[in-house]
């Protein structure tokens, strides 16, 4: 049963037992399916090394994308994308998103280098040490294994949180048994058996990802659209704005939290994609001519997942927290630990939700675990032991390596994994800090792969300064700001953002300035020969021809005699030399393509980069708090535009009414008994037609209770038909009205409680209907009964203070004056202030389930100084200028809106005494 403590708990031990050791055995069967059948039926077996740990270099660009999307779908993209959003609102899950798909994207243009550079490559270390040397090399090595083990222990630490949160069962069997599990898995495929493997984890991922944004967004009670999201959330702000952004509101790009994780996210994800070999592995194990499409493919594929999944998850937490009694509000230490998107899915969807949750989490975390598994088992086999080990190592050994390492690699992140657990530090902290530990090394892999002048002690002077300096930055600032060095402080925004930025920068900086001051000039001759099979140029194919003969029948004579170099390629391809040209052409790919590739690939990535970091946020930033309209623009992607305009609504009269802190929405007012005229205008997007299933106009009068979604009041439901089943061209204008109609109520704007009319015009589709609703609001003239009195009343303490006060009426109208008087009869204490304030009362509910929220409309000084006795103060407050509406009782036996003139006296020792006294408001034309 779920608590405040473990919010999500719904499941047993036995469900979490099932999912991980049940799911981890069924791929490790699905598996060696797919090794029995690659073997038997295909040119590449699973036992080669070559296949193991790159799939014989022969991969396409699709499944490559899936490979991506599957490695970079970590526990962390869910969790800390619908954390962030919880935090920070929509712009937390937009930096995460838009910070996170930057490195892909910059990760394409390596991926084409690394292919002409260094064809026949097995991981991008070797090209560290063929470029620079075994010192270097060893340098670099490390903040790879440093990478890959902070990455690694925050699968561990998500996905054991998120089983321990859902089932009960031991954070520490779920942090041994998921790397395990994984392992059997991957020990049986090998890499392109894996890509496979991420292919259908991705498809289930993508599946549950779909079905709760469907239900939150359409299918639930407690949300089920946008207005009653943004109603939610404008309740959540008034009860818990969040700091630094625009009135406080969930619903603004102006985030300044949301900004500094943005900063956090690209210095983190920097260093996780450019110094983790899985990236790398994909580009090696793609076809040649295709390895930065693939890059491209993934990190367009990839960045719905944690966009669509923050923003509905995250949004939802939230939204429900204080209005659901069995969504609580989060520690800080649960955030940290990825809880709010397992909690929200408990509240919408109970066990159910909980089991969909749990499937894609171990989805996301196996198969992010099985890349990084791979990932280090080609590192030691190729960088370790080949180099410093067993230079020479048979391919049978070699495969026993590979296989060892994964296994070895999975007891290394169980054992950190709990001790971070035990040292108290969550998924959180290790993502924030990853950075600063490791981004140090990501400007000079990506120069060291991409520019002939990087020199290599400008890379490792860079490295270490960069580490160093972003270490004692990091935690300088955080004893500065803080008053001492803890977890908590030094896991606090700006410790952590002036650190990543020092380890990053400083590092980049020392690589660029050095080596333009002395560059080395390289032409990646001895990289692109390296592990190029010696007899390459004399291999005959079947039908008898040489390497050589076939690259000068398929480029022609002139390319492949060595005395005419001067060909059609690039400034570096003539610098390597004709003979290193021929290892690329050998590779299956053509030099001056691969330049030409290579330009246009940086073209892509550079500007799609510029859009996600500023273009994207500098038009999001226009508006200051997002409407319903506002936030389905962002959310959803809609074919058509439809408007919803009123007859004479520039000539009506308007209200604002304040939805959260000082923005304000203007509605047009209607009268109970006035007819709802207009009209719809639709206009299809893309000039393309449009079909439909019909149209239709509805006008509602609906009590939303905040706390009580499912049980919504609809007090007025009239519908018309604008239109029968079929086709929309061109910008179509159709005509409604509905009238005289019969108003209820009079709207109302509360803390708990909404009393709205609005029309609401549907698009029937066969996938999914498209929806806009436009909201008016309604004045009511009910005037009360003819019987008005006067209130008198006498009240005070025994012996010390006794007073008469007087008001002229008992109802007033909105616009009324409040005449009155105060009489001292006994005056023994020593008032120092006495003042009035009209204080609106709020009910909702009933029984149990009821729900009280005072609110002080106004507050004036009346009296300064100590009265005497058979002083008179005379009272008169004018109602015109204050925000108020007429007094509501028991609406539906559900709601009640009350006033009351509240008298405080305050005494020199700030005593309070108070005296309250229940009045009526009514409305009167503005003739009356």
């Amino acid at each position: 049963m779920s608590t405040a403590e473990h919010p999500a708990q719904v499941l047993g031990q036995g469900v979490g037992w099932a999912v991980v050791v049940g799911l981890g055995l069924a791929f490790a069967a699905f598996m060696i399916s797919l090794t029995w059948i690659q073997s038997r039926y295909t040119e590449h077996k699973a036992t080669s090394v070559e296949e193991f740990s790159s799939a014989s270099r022969s991969v396409r660009p699709g499944l490559i994308a899936a490979g991506i999307v599957s490695a970079w779908t970590w526990a962390a993209t869910l969790l800390t994308s619908a954390s962030m959003t919880y935090q920070y609102g929509v712009a937390g899950a937009y930096w995460y998103s838009a910070g996170a798909m930057l490195q892909i994207l910059l990760c394409s243009i390596m991926a084409c280098k690394l292919k002409s550079f260094a064809p026949f490559c097995s991981t991008y270390l070797e090209i560290i040490r063929i470029r620079y040397g075994k010192p270097v090399h060893a340098v670099f090595m490390a903040f790879a294994f440093v990478t890959n083990l902070l990455v690694s222990s925050q699968l561990v630490l998500g996905g054991a949180a998120v089983v321990h949160e859902l089932t009960g069962l031991h954070k520490l069997v779920g942090i041994f048994l998921i790397p395990f599990s994984v392992a059997v898995y991957t020990v049986t495929g090998g890499l392109r058996a894996t890509l496979i493997a991420d292919y259908v984890h991705t498809v289930g991922l993508l599946v549950i990802i779909l079905y709760f944004f469907f239900r939150v967004w359409t299918g639930h009670g407690l949300i089920g659209s946008l207005s009653h999201m943004v109603e939610r959330l404008e309740h959540a702000a008034r009860i818990k704005p969040v700091a630094g952004n625009a009135g406080g509101s969930y619903l603004t790009m102006r985030s300044q939290g949301g900004l500094l994780f943005g900063i956090i996210n690209v210095c983190s994800n920097v260093a996780a994609v450019f110094c983790d070999q899985s990236y790398h592995q994909r580009s090696i194990a793609s076809l040649p001519a295709t390895a930065s499409r693939g890059f491209l493919l993934g990190g367009s594929a990839w960045f719905p997942i944690p966009f669509v999944f923050g923003t509905t998850m995250g949004l939802a937490a939230r939204a429900l927290v204080h209005q659901v009694p069995t969504m609580y509000e989060l520690t800080s230490k649960q955030i940290a630990d990825g809880l709010p998107a397992p909690s929200v899915a408990v509240v919408l969807c109970g066990r159910g939700g909980a089991v969909a949750m749990l499937i894609l989490l171990f989805l996301a975390v196996t198969s992010a675990t099985s890349a990084q598994q791979i990932a280090v088992s080609s590192v030691f086999a190729f960088d370790v032991w080949k180099v410093y080990v067993h230079p020479s190592p048979r391919g049978q050994h070699m495969q026993m390596i590979t296989h060892g390492a994964v296994l070895v690699w999975a007891l290394i992140m169980s054992l950190f994994g709990l001790v971070l657990d035990y040292g108290g530090i969550g998924l959180g902290w290790v993502y924030t800090m990853m950075g600063i530990a490791v981004a140090p090394a990501a400007g000079p892999i990506f120069a060291s792969l991409v520019w002939k002048k990087t020199h290599p002690h400008a890379c490792v002077v860079g490295m270490m300064l960069g580490c160093g300096l972003g270490m004692t930055t990091w935690l300088v600032t955080a004893g500065m700001l803080y008053g001492r060095i803890t977890v908590e402080t030094t896991g606090e925004q700006y410790p952590t953002v002036a650190g990543n930025l020092v380890s990053l920068l400083v590092s980049g900086i020392v690589v660029v300035g050095w080596s333009l001051v002395q560059p080395k000039n390289y032409t990646f001759a001895d990289t692109r020969a390296f592990h190029a099979p010696k007899d390459l140029f004399a291999m005959r194919d079947p039908m008898g021809s040489t390497l050589s003969e076939r690259v000068e029948e398929k480029c022609g004579a002139a390319d492949s005699e060595v005395s005419k170099p001067v060909v059609a390629l690039a400034p570096w391809e003539q610098d390597a030399g004709e003979n290193n040209i021929e290892y690329v052409r050998a590779a299956g790919l053509d030099p001056v393509e691969m330049a030409a590739q290579g330009r246009r690939v940086t073209g892509i990535a550079v500007t799609c980069s510029i859009l996600l970091v500023a273009v994207v946020p500098a038009v999001a930033i226009c508006a200051r708090t997002w409407t319903p309209a506002g936030l389905g623009v962002w959310v959803f992607s809609s074919p058509v535009d439809i408007d919803i305009r009123l007859e004479d609504e520039h000539e009506r009269k308007t209200v604002d009414v304040k939805t959260i802190g000082a923005s304000k929405e203007t509605y047009p007012v209607y009268y109970d008994g006035e007819s709802v005229r207009g009209s719809v205008v639709i206009q299809p997007r893309h000039a393309k037609k449009l079909q439909h299933d019909g149209i239709k106009i509805e006008l509602l009068g609906c009590m939303d209770l905040l706390y009580d979604r499912g049980n919504q009041d609809e007090f007025l439901a009239l519908v018309e038909d604008l239109a029968p089943a079929g086709e929309v061209r061109d910008a179509v204008t159709i005509p409604f009205e509905f009238r005289g109609v019969e108003k209820k109520y009079e709207s109302y704007q509360g803390i708990n409680v909404r009393l709205r009319y609005f029309l609401r015009v549907t698009m029937h589709r066969r996938i999914s209907d498209v929806v806009r609703e436009r909201d008016v609001w309604v004045h009511s003239f009910r005037l009360p009964s003819d019987s008005n009195h006067a209130i008198k009343m006498e009240v005070g303490i025994e012996d010390c203070l006794h007073i008469e006060f007087e008001y002229n009426k008992s109802k007033y109208h909105l616009k009324d004056v409040i005449v009155g008087k105060i009489y001292f009869l006994l005056v023994r204490i020593k008032i120092k202030h006495m003042e009035l304030s009209i204080v609106r009362r709020e009910t909702t509910g009933s029984g149990q389930n009821q729900y009280n929220e005072s609110e002080t409309i106004t507050k004036f000084e009346i009296m300064d100084g100590a009265p005497v006795r058979g002083e008179t103060i005379p009272i008169r407050l004018f109602l015109g200028g204050f925000d108020l509406t007429p007094t509501f009782r028991d609406v539906s036996k559900k709601f009640s809106a009350r006033y009351y003139l509240n008298l405080v006296l305050n005494d020199e020792e700030n005593r309070r005494y108070f005296k309250q006294q229940e009045i009526t408001f009514y409305r009167i034309p503005d003739n009356g």
